[in-house]
């Protein structure tokens, strides 16, 4: 259960950018449809916190918290604001590699600062080369469809 819920978390974050792109087209102004987004979002999560409002934190658990535990949220809407400006510009191929390549090197530097498993960063590298490889396999199919300049055209225009 918990590797499918992962995996569908992955496939809604990919087509998280695209679907806020034609949000932003839609209402112009970035920040108005940064703005609903995150609204949708605030309420779906008060809803499920209605139905399931247990378990609360206690009193130590708030004293023990990091200082930031709760800036999770803006730093998800960074990403979020970023895929909604870029993804008309770059593509939704370059938005989500590029984030998955970031997120993984994030996650290696944050290993390593607080203290992860010995070896954490290979795993990350290993990871990345992986990807790199089934990614280089996804160029080459679409060079053979739409030839190579015309591809990098498309992703290196400012239109």
């Amino acid at each position: 259960m918990d590797l499918s819920f992962i995996i569908l978390g992955g496939v809604l974050q990919a087509a998280g950018a695209p679907i806020n792109g034609v949000l932003k087209a839609s209402l112009v102004n970035p920040w108005l449809a940064s703005a609903v987004s995150f609204m949708l979002v605030t309420f779906l999560a008060i809803a499920l916190f209605w139905i399931q409002p247990t378990p609360l934190p206690t009193l130590e658990d708030l004293k023990d918290m990091k200082w930031w535990a709760p800036l999770g949220g803006i730093v998800g809407a960074v990403a979020v604001f970023a895929g909604l400006t870029l993804v008309q510009k770059v593509g939704v191929g370059a938005i989500n590699g590029l984030t998955i390549c970031a997120n993984l090197l994030a996650t290696c530097a944050w290993r390593r600062a607080y203290g992860g498993r010995r070896g954490a960063c290979d795993e990350v590298l290993r990871t990345m080369q992986r990807g790199s490889n089934m990614h280089a396999g996804g160029l080459q199919g679409l060079f053979r469809l739409r030839g190579p300049r015309r591809f990098i055209r498309r992703i290196t225009s400012n239109n």
